[in-house]
């Protein structure tokens, strides 16, 4: 075991001048928690969530590489912005760094269920190097002999998400910048490592099993790649419940097989993988371990959201009945000024019927003080018995129309004018009638087409006379007409 621990410790400290291998955290888990892996993924869910994880690599071996992480992340109001914050902290051997980064992500969405998520991380990264730690066999290399020594620098990530319903296929640059550490041994050569530019690349696929519990169970496949680092991949399947858990299993291509479960309750998340290690590492540790706790907070963002897209439904169906009631209105407003001009025109009719009727009135006026200054000669009156019927005209009923268009009833009719125009005698029965005869009607003789205007009717030939007596001298020409 002590050739192994040499073995291990003089390899890490080579690896310091020239790094080839992979560098970022390794995980198992990652599905449980993608901004892990890809700063894209920041603020995914509509609710906030943080994590505390611990990974044990190659246990048994010491200083085998140990990994812990903290992450918070929450989407923003609008559903567009996500935050987040990740602490790494990671150890190997006398390697260890400590990493501070600030997440970002955007989504620009293209419909309900596609968008494109655009993310960073940056901060900082704390390298250490420990040459106390080292075990060698020969106590006098003093190369391996020096204090603790650490340096900062700033870190850069660059992530990609896409998202087709279903589909999900992800891009991520961890260590963009390539930021160096350089270091002192006891003997004064410089030591530095290098923060290799990695790329990672995902693909995901849902399947839908229950969409009302939200279960569902997707294929996952990992791509990694660094300068010098032979490409590595992983293989997953997961079968999830939004509610319950989850349980996986993930190849990783020459290194081990992963077994994974999760327990969700309530707000809080337990998970574990188990790492069955398949390389030749095997012969000297069996397992890696990793765990997993989670807890969901700001539920009330999720029912927020679900709140707001409600009301911009509800604010989108308001402004098509404000402009359904716009429309309306400016019919209703075509409407009114085409009736306004009507009744323009009628008003200006109806002043015309009166100035007619002022004028005929005048003219009535004109006739009327006309006869009262002409000499009435009044005819003489014998006893001759034919003249008895002077003033008299008779005819049958059913050549004659009442006002109705019915025949008349027989009887006596006093007749006060006669007129062979409608015109006429309707301005006449309108004059006589606001003069205060309003019983004044009008009989129509068909076969002579005259129209007589009458003011009194009655059965008895004696009230007839009578009546006639009361009018004398105020029309023209008064008469009566008997009907049969």
């Amino acid at each position: 075991m002590n050739t192994l621990k040499l073995i291990l410790g003089i390899c890490l400290t080579i690896s310091l001048t020239t790094v080839s291998a992979q560098q970022v955290p390794f995980s198992s888990q990652y599905h449980a928690n993608m901004i892990t892996i890809n700063p894209a993924m920041t603020g995914e869910s509509d609710y906030g969530q943080a994590f505390l994880s611990h990974r044990s690599q190659y246990v048994g071996v010491q200083g085998g590489p140990q990994t812990s992480y903290l992450s918070i992340d929450n989407q923003m109001m609008d559903g567009k912005n996500g935050i987040g914050l990740t602490i790494l902290n990671d150890m190997t051997d006398i390697l260890s760094r400590t990493s501070f980064m600030a997440n970002y992500s955007y989504k620009a969405k293209f419909n309900e269920k596609s968008n494109l998520r655009f993310g960073l991380a940056m901060g900082l990264q704390n390298n250490r190097i420990d040459f106390d730690k080292a075990q060698v066999v020969d106590q006098s290399d003093q190369i391996l002999f020096g204090p603790r020594q650490s340096q900062t620098v700033f870190n850069l990530d660059f992530g990609l998400a896409l998202n087709l319903n279903k589909l999900q296929i992800g891009f991520a640059v961890p260590q963009l910048i390539n930021s160096q550490s350089t270091f002192n041994n006891s003997i004064g050569e410089k030591v530095s490592i290098y923060n290799q530019r990695h790329l990672r690349s995902t693909i995901k696929y849902n399947f839908v099993l229950n969409e009302a519990k939200g279960v569902i169970v997707y294929p996952m496949v990992m791509l990694r790649a660094a300068n010098g680092s032979p490409l590595q991949y992983d293989i997953s399947a997961v079968l999830e419940s939004k509610k319950a858990g989850w349980i996986g299993v993930t190849y990783h291509n020459s290194y081990a097989v992963a077994v994974s479960a999760g327990i969700r309750h309530k707000n809080f998340t337990f998970g574990y993988a188990h790492d069955f290690i398949l390389s030749q590492v095997n012969a000297y540790s069996k397992f890696s371990s990793e765990f997993i706790l989670g807890y969901k907070f700001g539920e009330n963002l999720e029912k927020q959201k679900q709140w707001n897209d409600e009301m911009n439904i509800r604010v989108d169906d308001l402004v098509e009945s404000k402009k359904e009631q716009e429309e309306i209105i400016l019919s209703l407003e075509e409407k009114q000024d085409s009736i306004s001009k009507e009744l323009a025109i009628v008003k200006e009719e109806n002043n015309r019927i009166l100035r007619e009727n002022e004028r005929i009135s005048i003219e009535i006026d004109s006739v009327r003080e006309n006869l009262k200054n002409q000499t009435v000669q009044m005819p003489v009156v014998t006893s001759n018995p034919k003249k008895s019927d002077e003033g008299y005209k008779s005819g049958e009923s059913l050549k004659y129309l009442d006002e109705n268009n019915q025949a008349p009833a027989a009887g006596y009719y006093l007749i006060i004018g006669s007129f062979g125009v409608e015109k006429n005698a309707l301005n006449f029965k309108n004059k006589v009638i606001m003069d205060g005869m309003s019983n004044t009607a009008l009989l129509l003789n068909t076969s002579k087409n005259v129209r007589n205007a009458y003011v009194f009717y009655s059965t008895n030939k004696s009230e007839v006379d009578a009546e006639k007596q009361k009018y004398n001298g105020k029309f023209n020409k008064i008469w009566i007409l008997k009907l049969n």
